[in-house]
């Protein structure tokens, strides 16, 4: 271990990445399921942990958003969960004529899925970048099985002096 490096683990962060797009068949039950556990876990896990899902804003309204009105709860979460809306905020893709016309519509849908994924990673990045107590380490088995996509991770939280938002 460094000298830079912590002493302590404190919590976990958990940042996952999910898109409607990715589900099958009733996969989207899965999905629902990991909602509810995820939100217990970062309401009464110990050591805490700390979850921020990513999606598009299609995701968010037709399932997340509409599970949690279905069971009457509002989307008021906890301290250490957070939802992060990644979407058209930044430059939109585009594709010239000549582009379009060589690819399928399944090969257009990909790209902007590619596009999409490029954008969430860079946001998960400069929040890692702005948390120096974040370090990678290995997790607990129960916070594994959240790992779904190449975007999804689990960082270490460790006892350090800086003092930061998650």
């Amino acid at each position: 271990m460094d000298e830079n490096r912590p002493q302590k683990i404190i919590g976990w962060r958990l940042d996952l990445v999910r898109h409607r797009r990715w589900w099958k068949g009733a996969e989207h039950l899965k999905a629902k399921l990991e909602l509810y556990a995820l939100l217990a876990k970062s309401q009464w896990a110990s050591p805490p942990v700390h979850v921020v899902l990513y999606m598009d804003i299609e995701t968010w309204q037709r399932s997340y958003q509409r599970w949690l009105e279905e069971e009457g709860l509002s989307c008021e979460f906890p301290e250490r969960f957070q939802v992060m809306i990644v979407d058209g905020n930044s430059e939109p893709v585009r594709f010239d004529r000549e582009l379009v016309r060589s690819l399928s519509s399944e090969e257009l849908r990909q790209q902007f899925m590619t596009d999409w994924l490029a954008r969430v990673d860079k946001v998960i990045e400069e929040s890692w970048e702005a948390d120096k107590r974040l370090y990678p380490e290995f997790p607990p088995e129960h916070l594994s099985l959240h790992q779904q996509s190449q975007s999804d991770s689990i960082l270490a939280i460790w006892s350090e002096a800086v003092e930061s938002v998650l």
